[in-house]
């Protein structure tokens, strides 16, 4: 799903809302532990509010915050946004979608994962300068759509498998050098691009690989896609079929390496690998790592 692209708005019915709140009052009990939930909310929220910026102060901002009050989707997007963002941002009950994209924002707060944005289905902060994302974004359970390419991130935070419900996410062209362990757990997410990425761990199993070439950059594969003649159809078609064989083949090898850490035996069969990666070595008790390893990996085609 592309940036202008979005789920369709559903108005909330404030009214109905209203008369369902007073058909049935709470215990005295389920009142106070409601309270008592609040306050914890509340206090949470205060630890990591900060003040807005003062460049995000002027009139279109408050517009369209005040509009998204009134809506299922909030658009900040092209705005020329700088962190900290208003915190009226995250206090929007029912957002649906949040637009953040092509903004100037180095960093978003972890109130992006506050309980008040679980109805959250659609994250878009691509083109921005962003250098880590929130381990509380892992809290948006309801999550479908993420889209975070071109930033400058470094790293995935490990509570990023917690999106269960996730189809898509965008990584590509950014800085990250690591990836969680546990990230094979997002197996079942439709789409997950992250080429352009200066990745340490794991290394060397991260290429698509299309007409005898590997590629660790999705700009020279759609280069090389394009110069075979293949329509814009064919070339979309055939780019996701190269990019999901690498995806799969990463999340094996992850699988594979988590469960060594507890077998003592390690399978490479498979993975087109020219050399044992430096992660597998430091895996713990080496007795049995080394069941099969087959090399054989196609040259790398130089970024």
């Amino acid at each position: 799903m592309s940036s202008d692209e979005s789920v369709g708005d559903e108005h909330v019915d404030a009214v109905g809302e209203f008369e369902a709140m007073n058909a049935s009052f709470p215990s005295d009990e389920d009142e106070s532990k409601q309270n008592s939930d609040e306050n914890a909310l509340e206090a949470w929220m205060a630890a990591h509010m900060e003040v807005g910026s003062a460049y995000n102060d002027n009139y279109e901002i408050s517009k369209r915050i005040y509009i998204a009050t009134k809506s299922t989707k909030i658009d900040l997007s092209k705005m020329g946004l700088q962190e900290p963002l208003p915190s009226e941002v995250y206090m929007i009950r029912h957002i649906k979608q949040m637009f953040l994209n092509d903004n100037n924002l180095i960093s978003v707060s972890p109130l992006i994962g506050c309980p008040r944005m679980e109805s959250l289905i659609q994250l878009n902060l691509e083109n921005n300068c962003l250098l880590s994302i929130p381990a509380s974004i892992g809290n948006l359970t309801n999550l479908v759509f993420a889209t975070l390419h071109r930033n400058q991130i470094r790293a995935v935070p490990d509570s990023i498998v917690s999106l269960t419900k996730l189809q898509r996410m965008t990584l590509y062209d950014n800085q990250i050098q690591r990836l969680p362990d546990l990230f094979y757990l997002l197996k079942p997410v439709k789409e997950i691009s992250f080429l352009d990425n200066p990745l340490q761990y794991p290394k060397v199993t991260w290429h698509a690989e299309f007409d005898g070439k590997s590629f660790t950059s999705l700009y020279k594969l759609r280069e090389q896609l394009k110069s075979s003649g293949a329509t814009k159809h064919s070339m979309y078609a055939k780019e996701e079929e190269v990019v999901s064989a690498a995806r799969e083949r990463l999340f094996d090898y992850l699988e594979r390496l988590q469960t060594a850490r507890h077998t003592r035996a390690l399978n490479l069969d498979g993975l087109g690998l020219t050399r044992i990666p430096d992660e597998v070595r430091r895996v713990d008790r080496q007795e049995r790592v080394f069941d099969k390893f087959l090399p054989g990996a196609p040259h790398y085609v130089a970024d």
